[in-house]
């Protein structure tokens, strides 16, 4: 009986002295989804759709959130980063300039994806609206860049 007590105890140690590891899943989304918002303001600037500015918003927030939770910095989160934009461009190109059947599929599947990113960051950017505060400061965007250097 005294061998068993002894391995419970020696069993709930270890439990007890184990390193505890954070969870990565918020930092993960956060990461593929700056990734795929960058994607859809870059295409939204090209397309010049007037929605551009509230996805720069919820980019900027998601951003924000992602230093929060996680090591922006990190290789991994880079490279995790820059596919989810990769990805998400290429989506946005099938769904724009695709056959119709594919570019309406992959216009769906855009959508939903940019839908579920936002909604991570809605509750932080519609409290900033209703307190009358500005969303965090917005980025020139790149036509913009462009086109104040080509007049110089």
């Amino acid at each position: 009986m005294s061998v068993l007590k002894t391995l419970s105890a020696a069993s709930c140690l270890l439990l007890l002295c184990a390193p505890v590891h954070a969870d990565t899943g918020l930092a993960d989304d956060a990461t593929v989804c700056a990734g795929r918002l960058s994607a859809h303001l870059e295409h939204q600037w090209l397309m010049q759709n007037p929605a551009a500015d509230r996805t720069e918003a919820a980019r900027d927030a998601m951003v924000a959130l992602l230093e929060a939770v996680g090591d922006v910095d990190d290789a991994a989160t880079l490279a995790l980063r820059i596919e989810a934009k990769h990805a998400h461009a290429a989506l946005l190109q099938r769904a724009t300039f695709g056959r119709l059947r594919n570019g309406a599929e992959a216009g769906r599947r855009a959508d939903m994806r940019i839908s579920a990113c936002t909604r991570l960051v809605a509750g932080y950017l519609d409290a900033r609206r209703d307190i009358h505060l500005p969303v965090p400061e917005r980025a020139t965007p790149v036509s913009a860049k462009v086109n104040a250097a080509l007049h110089e």
